[in-house]
């Protein structure tokens, strides 16, 4: 019996930490969605050809959240098991290729985007 109101206290204690992590991230995915659809309202008003090139674009941006999140999720499972061997230098190595990597990555769809911007901006106003 004691070892269950421990564990009781203990699981209430996991789910207040677990909802210090929730709401943060629940609140950033409902502004970034209440975002997309309100562009979408907006560039509805204006013009087809607007509304398509906001939404190809969100298509590339999509992609890149993606690979965030496959990144992190590996990096994370890494982490996880090189904690429990209490080994916290392969740790910041690990996460520090993760970050060098997903920095990479963004410069890489940076220039991608900066050097197609041209062609879609003449695009839409022909």
């Amino acid at each position: 019996m004691r070892n269950r109101i421990q564990l009781k206290g203990s699981n209430r204690d996991f789910n207040r930490e677990l909802m210090t992590l929730v709401i943060p991230i629940a609140l950033q995915n409902l502004i970034s969605a209440t975002v997309i659809s309100v562009d979408v309202v907006m560039l509805g008003m204006i013009s087809q050809s607007a509304m398509s090139a906001v939404s190809l674009a969100g298509q590339i941006t999509f992609a890149l959240t993606l690979f965030y999140m496959g990144m992190s999720a590996g990096a994370s499972i890494l982490t996880a098991q090189y904690w429990g061997k209490k080994d916290t230098s392969t740790i910041q190595r690990i996460l520090s290729i993760a970050c060098m990597f997903s920095f990479c990555v963004s410069i890489l769809f940076f220039f991608i985007f900066l050097l197609s911007s041209g062609y879609t901006y003449a695009f839409i106003h022909q």
